[in-house]
């Protein structure tokens, strides 16, 4: 479900990372610094695909001792019926805590919402 809402809300940003993908050198890379500046709202988070084709966070904290989903949440479209039942979820089982408290908890989950 999240690769096909990925799919769906960051078109531009898959088909940009499947091309550089498969071209591994120096030059894929600067086009795609190049090219995603221009057209994402997902640049700065320097995204990647995983193996399984998961849009993720490749800016995230890398030198941490955290599990990989939360070095390397997947990114989540700002709107979409996912990412709310992923907020409501998270609302949920930190009690309705308030902002901060259910931020933090999506953070723990491995997931980004941008």
């Amino acid at each position: 479900m999240v690769k096909a809402v990925q799919k769906e809300a960051f078109q531009k940003e898959v088909a940009l990372l499947k091309a550089v993908e498969s071209n591994q050198d120096r030059a894929a890379h600067i086009l795609k610094t190049g090219a995603m500046e221009k057209i994402s709202p997902i640049r700065r988070l320097d995204p990647f695909m995983d193996q399984g084709g998961i849009l993720r966070d490749g800016d995230s904290i890398r030198h941490v001792d955290l599990s990989y989903n939360e070095k390397h949440p997947l990114i989540l479209p700002k709107k979409g019926r996912i990412t709310e039942l992923v907020i409501r979820y998270n609302n949920t089982m930190n009690c309705h805590q308030g902002h901060s408290i259910t931020h933090v908890g999506i953070c723990s989950s491995g997931a980004w919402i941008i």
